[in-house]
């Protein structure tokens, strides 16, 4: 079999852990696996790693390092980011990592002669402050961007990859690129979106009161991982494929956000009203909180996600399909709902998860 070797940035967070498992697994044609991440690669989904992985560790924008981590590499999947949507969120640093990193490792993947390149974006690209409703790829980018710096950013990234597409390469080959915009993830190494709810879940006394009224979408990371590795393998067997964008999502019901979560709240021990707060307290309630934070900035830093802009999407219809990717990259949800979910809840019941400091699980 010849030599195929992939690396991917951002590793060792929740979405590079699954892709990584599944190129182990499920990717015959991979021989050699690299990640790059701030940390050392450790496998935290206790599979078990039959191909030989090398891990490097370091940042991005090391110009070095990345030409150590490129060499030899058939396909970069950069996943390595940073997602803010706080209050007040780190621009500098998110154009640094997003924008800056995502030039600085295609230039040196065009000097190292990689052949494909596949990009994580977001959803977050085509989200501004009307409802996306079964959106495709070729929905318009928004003239504002409901998380601003983050959506920027991201967008800015995702018109980098494509200039890159059909890149000359020193060997005499060209480069293929490709974008995905994955939606809200869910599942196993989560450490953001869930588990903050249940631990929100666990200082009120195991009894929330929703203030969602949109109808939103959510994927199994380990479905989303898998519509990568489709792209990589369509890409290796496809010269002419590059210079596109793909949703990538699955077939989770669609729901408002306590919804989406009920059955992990539900797995531990929580529950939920049987009724929902009006729009107008939940928007308010954020605006108080963003002036609040304000004042006593001087004294004491509140960054929180819960924002005009969060309150916002949270109430907002939003949903992408994934016709495009099943069409082009030959992607099927490789996990259904039912072990997708089984799997989530196994892990999401961790008491570590969602415990504060000093309480029992």
């Amino acid at each position: 079999m010849d030599k195929y070797t992939v690396l991917v940035t951002g590793g060792n967070g929740c979405l590079g852990q699954h892709i990584v498992r599944l190129l182990q697994e499920k990717a015959d044609f991979v021989t050699h696996i690299k990640v790059l991440d701030l940390k050392k690669f450790s496998n935290q989904l206790s599979y078990r790693g039959k191909k030989p992985l090398e891990a490097f560790v370091g940042d991005i924008t090391d110009e070095e390092l990345i030409e150590r981590a490129t060499h030899g590499v058939d396909c970069v999947i950069h996943v390595a980011s940073i997602v803010d949507i706080r209050m007040f969120p780190d621009e500098a640093t998110m154009y640094k990592v997003n924008v800056t990193g995502t030039e600085r490792l295609l230039q040196v993947s065009v000097s190292q002669n990689v052949r494909s390149f596949v990009y994580c974006s977001s959803q977050n690209v085509a989200m501004g402050y009307e409802d996306l409703v079964d959106s495709d790829e070729t929905c318009d980018i928004p003239k504002k961007f409901l998380f601003g710096g983050y959506g920027v950013t991201k967008h800015k990234a995702e018109q980098i990859v494509e200039s890159h597409d059909g890149a000359n390469l020193p060997d005499g080959g060209r480069m293929q690129t490709v974008s995905i915009r994955p939606v809200t993830m869910y599942g196993e190494l989560d450490v953001h979106w869930v588990p903050n709810i249940l631990s929100w879940a666990k200082s009120v006394g195991g009894f929330m009161i929703p203030f969602a009224h949109g109808n939103t979408q959510a994927a199994y990371a380990g479905n989303v991982a898998w519509g990568f590795v489709c792209a990589v393998k369509a890409m290796k067997e496809n010269s002419d494929l590059g210079g596109e964008t793909f949703f990538m999502c699955d077939d989770t019901p669609m729901g408002n956000m306590f919804q989406i979560v009920d059955p992990f709240l539900r797995s531990c021990g929580f529950k939920i009203a049987p009724f929902i707060l009006p729009k107008w307290m939940t928007y308010l309630a954020a605006v108080l909180m963003i002036c609040l934070a304000w004042i006593i900035s001087p004294v004491f830093t509140i960054n929180s996600n819960f924002t005009p802009a969060s309150s916002r999407f949270i109430n907002m219809h939003v949903n992408s399909v994934y016709k495009k990717a099943a069409k082009m990259l030959n992607y099927k949800p490789l996990f259904s709902h039912g072990e997708s979910m089984r799997r989530s809840i196994q892990f999401y019941k961790q008491p570590s998860l969602w415990s504060r400091p000093g309480q029992k699980g």
